[in-house]
């Protein structure tokens, strides 16, 4: 097994099957907290490991685990937004308040601790301000990499790209019916 994996938080079929029992860590027990929450935010606890596998791009885990949980929790809420509909996430400034507590308050419910939930928004708000997990989070547009924090919004960077390509497109066929009137 890759020593990478066991930082993901999530037990594998060779550890269930192996007999070897060990206390798990807060923060496996957090990650399993969150994959049984998410059903909240209507996703499958196969978004808990996606995002934990996007956070694992960051160089060598040079986060610890209270911000890598942070990140991992960060990228579930992006993860909902979109499948609620939405191609960007409200994640700093006021605008971001109310659809950032709604979704934490149902991702981060008990069993977690009541003040898990300020926390791991501090621990959110520190990551984006620091310019932190930037080999997950680009900050300009034409950075490539999973998520992009075009303040106050974080958007998926395959989704930024579709919607500026269809702006462009609906520009384009715009300029060219005026050209013919």
């Amino acid at each position: 097994m890759k020593p990478v994996y066991s930082l993901l938080g999530m037990d594998t079929a060779w550890q269930r099957n192996s007999g070897v029992q060990r206390a798990a860590t807060q923060f496996e027990t957090d990650m399993t907290h969150l994959r049984a929450s998410v059903a909240e935010l209507n996703l499958d606890a196969g978004a808990v490991h996606l995002a934990a596998e996007i956070a694992a791009l960051e160089p060598g885990f040079e986060l610890d685990d209270g911000p890598r949980f942070a990140l991992i929790v960060l990228i579930v809420l992006s993860l909902a937004a979109v499948a609620e509909g939405n191609t960007r996430f409200p994640v700093s400034g006021d605008e971001s308040k109310e659809p950032l507590e709604r979704m934490l308050s149902a991702l981060i419910a008990p069993p977690f601790e009541e003040s898990a939930r300020e926390r791991i928004a501090e621990k959110i708000a520190t990551i984006l301000a620091a310019d932190g997990a930037s080999a997950v989070i680009g900050r300009n547009p034409d950075a490539r990499r999973p998520l992009l924090y075009l303040e106050p919004y974080l958007y998926h960077e395959r989704i930024y790209r579709a919607e500026q390509r269809l702006a462009r497109r609906r520009a384009n066929r715009r300029s060219r019916r005026r050209l013919r009137t």
